[in-house]
């Protein structure tokens, strides 16, 4: 693996064909995460760095998958990557240890959710929800996930399954990529794993135990 600070420069000679993944994130998001306090992070040239890894092989499914509800999965990832380099490529000592996150208030979150309930079959972005908020994606990543007890994108994927459970149980009208569609998943087989996950039933058999 190679990590490129800004600044630096990295010529590679290669013998053989290889794949490559290039992942650019924003120096905003290191600022963020130390609380806009500079700090020169040292670069890694060819090293193993598994959680890192890992990390990237989650970005790289996505991009692969071309799911347009990964988006929101992307940011949060995103930023547990720079939070990975802060703490392994920073000289000494990782960032301080954060004390408990605060909480949203009550007003925040019944905001976000009647704009996520509003919203279910767009593409949800983190930036978004955390500027409603007046946050930085990291801290409302930490103060949400501090209040729901999960991280948002999980939250909106709740809801998406929400959604479909009464629009199946409503009506047998609309197929089930429409109801795919109309809930935010890209396509049918998005919301069967989605759906499966979180009740155990595909669509199909739960609409049937719905409408008996």
């Amino acid at each position: 693996m190679f990590f490129l600070p800004p600044g630096h420069d990295c010529e590679v000679d290669l013998h053989t064909p290889l794949d490559t993944v290039h992942i650019h994130l924003h120096s905003e998001l290191f600022q963020e995460l130390t609380n806009d306090v500079r700090i020169e992070l040292e670069p890694l040239f060819g090293e193993a760095e598994v959680i890192t890894y890992h990390l990237m092989s989650v970005v790289e499914q996505m991009l692969r998958e071309e799911e347009s509800s990964n988006a929101l999965i992307a940011d949060s990832v995103a930023l547990a990557i720079a939070s990975r380099l802060i703490l392994t490529r920073s000289p000494g000592s990782g960032p301080q240890r954060r004390g408990r996150a605060r909480q949203l208030n009550t007003r925040q979150i019944r905001v976000i959710r009647e704009f996520i309930e509003e919203n279910l079959s767009t593409d949800i972005r983190l930036d978004e929800l955390a500027g409603m908020c007046g946050m930085s994606p990291a801290h409302f990543i930490r103060r949400f996930k501090a209040t729901t007890g999960v991280p948002p994108h999980r939250y909106v994927l709740q809801l998406r399954v929400e959604q479909a459970r009464r629009l199946l149980a409503g009506s047998s009208i609309r197929s089930l990529p429409e109801i795919a569609l109309a809930c935010g998943f890209s396509h049918q087989q998005h919301l069967t794993s989605a759906f499966r996950r979180f009740t155990g039933l595909t669509p199909a058999a739960y609409r049937r135990s719905a409408q008996v």
